[in-house]
């Protein structure tokens, strides 16, 4: 009922698969590895996503930070079908 709740009022989006939705709650941590690095992204409770105390607007924003290209960031952390980083 508190997740229910949580969801209906939170300014959070979801990371949208094909055909499935993950709810990323405030606090939420991903970890990816890249370039023999591991890079963790937190969920803020406004919604954005924190890399090393800099905030972006979405996971695919983080990702291009992380590889200087562009990404689709709930594929690059695992959240969609597919391994993670399979472009």
């Amino acid at each position: 009922m508190l997740v229910e709740a949580g969801a209906k009022h939170s300014r959070i989006k979801t990371a949208a698969g094909r055909g499935a939705q993950t709810l990323l709650m405030p606090g939420t941590t991903l970890i990816r590895e890249w370039d023999e690095r591991q890079y963790r992204v937190t969920v803020t409770p406004e919604g954005l996503f924190e890399l090393n105390g800099q905030r972006f607007k979405s996971l695919s924003a983080a990702a291009r930070h992380i590889t200087g290209s562009q990404w689709n960031g709930p594929k690059f952390f695992g959240l969609r079908d597919g391994k993670a980083g399979a472009r």
